[in-house]
């Protein structure tokens, strides 16, 4: 199945499908994760964190520029074999399925407790898939065109909240600055990283792009946007909370939300509006993990057309969801995925990328000695 030259996407809109797919679920539960191991010095292993995947963004855009008109699927198998290839894209699409039915479930739990509470959980995710699998038939650039027009509503509303709970921030709760011992700041670092999952789609997105060999940059603003997003809002829930007490709070930054009031009540029930923000942010984020895990099904499988396969994924996804539980178990399954995903997505990366630099390094020498 090949890319239809309408199915290119601009630099702006490469950089804001990023942006947003590193948005997911774990946005509101991270602040607590990471501020359990490092204390307050939180904001700093964010930022460890977001330059481990800084790294990690520039070297899959670099592999992916090596192999300009191939997605994953293809130049993987051209690097390592075919078999070893398809098993890896294989891994690749269990990965992305897994990560969709973790949103959806998110998007369930929080929705009975915060906003529906009378209604099914197994109702909100059957719709919340509906709507995500209508999403994904859009392809990549309906899927871009979704993300340039949520991106500046979820960031001009969902930025300036932080500023009404200013007056009850505590700078005393960010000091002392680097007591937290190197081992555990370097545990914390490792978990802040997983919050920015989904940069990897990087590495199917490359042929989509109008200008590839210019996109790198793209890639980096966007993920250094989110990094000063996290600081941000770990900034806001440790100075808000304290170490101490953030630790009793599931949600901090819906917690925190919470106890923004105005004079006389005029406003009120702000976490509508950032759980609103936030479930934009996932629901575009699980239509780019549902997209590409159909779509190396159908290059996999030798399809020509992806859309028919997303309703046969559509059930798996319902049926993965309702694996976990209790939200206990929703963690462990989050937890889970962040953390072998991650392991996986980096070995890969750098073995396929080692693998190619060795391959042009022989064929170097080996042409030399020829001539």
């Amino acid at each position: 199945m090949k890319i239809n030259e309408n199915d290119k996407i601009s630099p702006l809109q490469y950089t804001l499908l990023i942006a947003v797919t590193l948005i997911g679920a774990g946005i509101l539960s991270m602040p607590r994760s990471v501020i359990e191991i490092a204390g307050p010095d939180g904001w700093l292993a964010t930022l460890g964190g977001g330059l481990l995947v800084l790294l990690l963004t520039y070297l899959l855009h670099k592999l992916a520029l090596m192999f300009p008109q191939d997605t994953f699927v293809s130049f993987s198998q051209k690097i390592v074999g075919k078999w070893l290839g398809l098993t890896l894209s294989v891994i690749f699409f269990v990965y992305f399925l897994l990560f969709s039915a973790y949103e959806a479930r998110v998007i369930g739990e929080i929705s009975n407790v915060f906003l529906v509470d009378r209604t099914p959980i197994g109702f909100v995710m059957f719709i919340y898939l509906w709507v995500t699998i209508m999403g994904a038939r859009g392809g990549i650039e309906g899927i871009a065109r979704i993300c340039q027009l949520l991106f500046p509503i979820i960031f001009l509303f969902g930025v300036p909240l932080g500023f009404l709970l200013i007056p009850k921030l505590h700078i005393s709760h960010l000091l002392p600055i680097l007591h937290t011992p190197w081992q555990d700041l370097s545990k914390a670092v490792f978990t802040t990283s997983l919050s920015f999952l989904g940069f990897e789609i990087i590495l199917f997105l490359v042929p989509s792009l109008a200008k590839p060999q210019k996109a790198i940059k793209n890639a980096i603003i966007a993920v250094v946007m989110i990094i000063g997003i996290y600081i941000y809002i770990v900034m806001i829930d440790t100075a808000l909370f304290g170490v101490t007490e953030i630790k009793r709070i599931t949600w901090p930054l819906i917690t925190g939300i919470k106890m923004v009031d105005f004079p006389g009540g005029i406003l009120e029930r702000f976490e509508s509006l950032l759980l609103s923000l936030w479930a934009f942010s996932t629901f575009t984020s699980s239509i780019v993990f549902t997209y590409f895990a159909v779509y190396i099904m159908a290059l996999v499988s030798g399809f020509r057309e992806f859309k028919p396969i997303l309703y046969f994924v559509m059930p798996v996804i319902y049926g993965i969801s309702f694996i976990p539980e209790h939200s206990e178990h929703v963690f462990t399954l989050g937890d889970f995925i962040g953390k072998y995903g991650f392991i996986f997505i980096t070995v890969v990366t750098l073995i396929l990328f080692l693998i190619v630099k060795i391959q042009k390094i022989y064929k170097s020498s080996h042409k030399s000695k020829s001539t």
